[in-house]
C-alpha cells in the first residue's frame, strides 16, 4: 500500500482574493453613499417667459388694448 503524501499549502495563498474583495465593497458602498448624499440639481423652472410689452404703434395698428 502507498503512503498518501500531504501536499504543503499556504493558508495566506487564499486569503488576498477575499481581502481584495473585501476592498472592493467597501469602496463601492463609499461611493454609493457619497452618491445619495450629494445635493440634486434645482429644478428646471418650466414657467414661460413673461410676454413683452407692445409699444404704442403695435397696439393703434392692431386695435387691441393690452
Amino acid at each position: 500500500m502507498k503512503e498518501k503524501t500531504c501536499i504543503p499549502h499556504d493558508s495566506s495563498w487564499s486569503f488576498p482574493p477575499m481581502l481584495t474583495l473585501t476592498r472592493i465593497v467597501a469602496v463601492g458602498l463609499t461611493l454609493a453613499i457619497a452618491a445619495c448624499a450629494t445635493t440634486p440639481p434645482p429644478a428646471v423652472d418650466l414657467t414661460p417667459p413673461a410676454p413683452r410689452a407692445t409699444d404704442a404703434k403695435t397696439q393703434l395698428e392692431s386695435g387691441r388694448r393690452y
